[in-house]
């Protein structure tokens, strides 16, 4: 999973720059990272260091919970920005790619949930 910061005139396909670390976000900056192999899904803490181990295989088809954490950063979003994050089947994980598999977000009570410490 990747989390970015989009500028209020970004579409959801701007490419992510590194120029945000000299000036404004001007599209799109990439603020943090997260990544887990499913297959360890039962072994990773959502919080803090893990040492995954103790893998089960992902049923195609089937809905799997996983739960993960991000790289912990301190980061202030300007107003009128907005924040993406993608998620991506590729090996390593932190960047989309057409690797073969598909990540599908499920909605509804008891389906998939981001949660973002929020401070103001």
């Amino acid at each position: 999973m990747r989390i970015d910061d989009l500028a209020p005139d970004a579409g959801v396909g701007a490419v992510a720059t590194g120029k945000a670390l000299n000036g404004p976000v001007e599209t799109a900056f990439t603020i943090s990272y997260g990544w887990a192999r499913a297959f360890y899904r039962d072994s990773i803490k959502p919080r803090g260091i893990s040492t995954p181990s103790h893998g089960t295989p992902v049923v195609p088809g089937a809905v799997t919970r996983t739960s993960f954490g991000s790289l912990p950063l301190d980061y202030t979003l300007m107003p009128g920005h907005r924040l993406r994050l993608t998620f991506s089947p590729s090996e390593g994980g932190t960047v989309a790619a057409d690797t073969g598999g598909t990540v599908t977000l499920l909605q509804g009570p008891g389906m998939s949930t981001v949660r973002l410490p929020i401070a103001r």
